[in-house]
């Protein structure tokens, strides 16, 4: 694992110096909830939904090995990546898990009923969140954590997943 994550970690770490301030940073992943549940193998989905499983590892990894985890990991590897790279002690990295946004995209390729629509979530819906993350440090979720965006009647709830 740390073969593939430390130069992902020090990817992130690079393209985020700039951004960080005295602040704390926030870095936003985007997933799926279908990466959530079990898959056949012979899924037509699977090579999809393993990309986004990558995603999930991706944040809680990242997550565990910044200063802002619920834990933050005593693992002698992450120790010595927040030596290397201190900005991760001042980062949150966050995965967001829509079921399906409402893009005109994703309108086009699945010609969704009026019903359907109202369980989609928008993106207006998620950048208001983000924002809310961005403005209210305190009401963001721990750094590590998979958000799944739950719609239902056009109205969105973040609930913690993992």
């Amino acid at each position: 694992m740390a073969m593939n994550f430390e130069p992902c970690a020090a990817a992130c770490s690079a393209a985020i110096l700039d951004y960080i301030s005295e602040d704390e940073a926030l870095f936003v992943a985007f997933s799926a909830t279908l990466a959530l549940k079990e898959i056949d193998d012979d899924s037509p989905m699977k090579k999809y939904i393993e990309s986004k499983r990558d995603v999930h590892e991706l944040v809680q990894r990242l997550g565990s090995a910044t200063g802002k985890a619920l834990r933050k990991s005593k693992r002698m590897e992450d120790i010595d990546l927040r030596k290397r790279y201190p900005c991760l002690n001042k980062l949150t990295a966050i995965g967001i898990l829509p079921s399906t946004l409402d893009t005109e995209s994703n309108r086009e390729a699945m010609k969704p009923s009026d019903e359907e629509l109202e369980r989609w979530t928008k993106l207006e819906q998620i950048a208001r969140e983000i924002g809310t993350w961005m403005e209210l440090k305190d009401l963001r979720p721990s750094s590590g954590k998979l958000v799944k965006c739950v719609t239902k009647d056009g109205m969105t709830d973040f609930i913690i997943a993992r």
